[in-house]
């Protein structure tokens, strides 16, 4: 994982994941390896902070059970204080961000 050669620790890191849905443009989070990222992540330690703007009700089912994953109403909010940033999707929405 990039992240951990960056940081060489990875606990107590806050991330931000903007995109949860298998592809843009849809809800459908099934196989969507954003879910695997979000996943692995939580396993690692790291506070995950994540957008999608349409998928998150899906995502909030099919991740229930991961207690350090939490939802933004913003991809600006998912990236406050965040020590790094994944984008998992294609949405158009990301591409107009100001960053």
């Amino acid at each position: 994982m990039k992240m951990k050669r960056h940081f060489r620790s990875l606990k107590g890191r806050t991330v931000a994941v903007w995109g949860l849905a298998f592809k843009p443009n849809t809800s459908d989070v099934r196989e969507s390896p954003a879910l695997y990222v979000c996943e692995e992540l939580c396993a690692a330690g790291i506070r995950v902070q994540a957008f999608d703007p349409v998928a998150m009700q899906e995502a909030m089912h099919a991740l229930a059970n991961l207690d350090r994953l939490s939802y933004t109403d913003s991809a600006y909010e998912a990236a406050e204080g965040v020590d790094a940033l994944v984008l998992m999707t294609e949405w158009n929405e990301f591409r107009a961000l100001d960053l």
